[in-house]
């Protein structure tokens, strides 16, 4: 089970993460293994996703239950715009 922003990130459903963060969910809040919103984002390559995160407050160095953080997550999926991304924003 993925907590609804991470669903809603996964899906690219930049209206319910607005939502959602605007009604107060925990922004930085991981599913069983420790992915967080912002690491799903990395993941799936949507760099409009992880913006929005991060411009909400999302912590770009939260690592998961094995130690990734959205940086290694970039790094791992090839994405030069999101690693620039994250490291501009203190990765």
């Amino acid at each position: 089970g993925e907590t609804p922003l991470i669903h809603a990130c996964i899906c690219k459903n930049e209206s319910m993460i607005k939502i959602l963060i605007e009604h107060g969910v925990d922004i930085n809040k991981g599913n069983k293994i420790g992915n967080t919103p912002l690491i799903m984002a990395c993941m799936h390559n949507h760099e409009n996703i992880v913006k929005l995160l991060i411009d909400h407050g999302a912590d770009v160095n939260k690592s998961n239950h094995a130690g990734n953080t959205p940086l290694i997550i970039a790094y791992r999926k090839d994405n030069k715009n999101i690693i620039k991304l994250l490291i501009e924003n203190g990765a």
